[in-house]
């Protein structure tokens, strides 16, 4: 098992320098930078997110709210200022920054999904399920999150060989004192 995570991330980002350069005549060269990458990133989930709640998104830009029917109701969503459906929540006011706040919502059934948690599980040293949801969770919100938390780590070949089957040992006879019953001395007299 291997994160391609970042290869796309990467690769992705070169893309959008070329398109940039296309439109401005600029030339940049050298390596990428970090807002280079994020700005990938979200590229990526925007096009993720349009691809699978099309029909969320386009509610929220006409009515500011998802249907009652929705999957995505319970997260309060909102669209954000590049377009990315995010979790809407009561830490505003919070010191953290805004990816924590506001969480980029992630399909379930879907490869890049699946690759950022395969990414989040080799970064952090093939942690358990509950933690790499906690990991995950710090940056993007999955649907059914748990559920491919838990698969990803038990597709985990190294985790599998770290996970050794527990056998139980079979216990010998019992002594023939304790299976016995023997009249104590004190009732002979």
């Amino acid at each position: 098992m291997s994160s391609s995570y970042v290869k796309i991330i990467r690769i992705f980002s070169y893309a959008l320098r070329f398109v940039n350069v296309k439109k401005s005549n600029v030339i940049v060269s050298g390596p990428l930078c970090a807002s280079e990458s994020d700005q990938a990133e979200n590229r990526l989930i925007w096009m993720v997110q349009g691809e699978v709640f099309s029909a969320e998104i386009q509610n929220l830009q006409c009515q500011k709210s998802v249907l009652p029917n929705s999957t995505l109701r319970n997260l309060n969503p909102f669209l954000d200022s590049d377009g990315v459906l995010r979790v809407g929540g009561r830490l505003g006011n919070s010191d953290l920054p805004y990816v924590a706040k506001y969480p980029a919502i992630l399909p379930n059934r879907h490869k890049l999904t699946n690759q950022i948690i395969v990414y989040f599980h080799l970064k952090n040293l093939h942690i358990g399920a509950s933690s790499l949801l906690h990991c995950v969770r710090e940056r993007f919100w999955p649907l059914s999150g748990r559920y491919l938390c838990r698969k990803i780590v038990y597709e985990c070949i190294v985790c599998f060989k770290a996970r050794p089957i527990v056998t139980s040992q079979l216990m010998g006879n019992l002594p023939r004192d304790r299976v016995v019953l023997i009249i104590p001395l004190i009732a002979l007299v």
